[in-house]
């Protein structure tokens, strides 16, 4: 039995998709909402007081669904796989924009996965970390948390 694509198909932009999720982005709350081009691979930062939050579709989990076996049929698939990822995310956080409207969900709980560490250089989230830590069995070691935390301020 094959998994079902919430979207086998979209003819929507990907460019309509990330200005309606940066439009988003702006109306739950958060400011200085970019979009990054980086070879051709979009990535949208987000920010809210100091925190700063990376939201990015999963073109490879979508390219896995569509063609889980022919590498050459992938390629063909690239550009569908990349509009229906696009279209995903902007779905998932449009519920997630309704989640906290109607205070089913708090901000914290919903965007915590996208929140970027104190301690990343590279823009790992702390979604990335705990993934990690859950598929290699050290989500619980005390340098997984010290890790995701900043250095504490020294008191004048």
């Amino acid at each position: 039995m094959s998994e079902r694509m919430p979207l086998q198909t979209t003819s929507v932009p990907i460019e309509k998709s990330v200005f309606q999720i940066v439009q988003l982005l702006k109306t739950v709350g958060f400011n200085d909402v970019a979009q990054i081009d980086r070879s051709g691979q979009i990535t949208i930062f987000a920010s809210r007081g100091k925190a700063t939050f990376r939201f990015e579709p999963n073109i490879i989990g979508v390219l896995d669904v569509l063609s889980p076996k022919s590498r050459i049929r992938r390629d063909k698939l690239r550009p569908q796989a990349e509009r229906i990822a696009w279209r995903i995310l902007y779905q998932r956080l449009k519920g997630v924009y309704d989640s906290i409207r109607w205070d089913v969900e708090s901000f914290g709980k919903v965007f915590a996965g996208n929140l970027i560490t104190a301690k990343s250089d590279s823009g790992e989230t702390l979604g990335d970390t705990l993934t990690v830590g859950i598929a290699d069995g050290t989500l619980n070691g005390s340098n997984l948390i010290a890790g995701l935390l900043p250095e504490p301020e020294e008191k004048k």
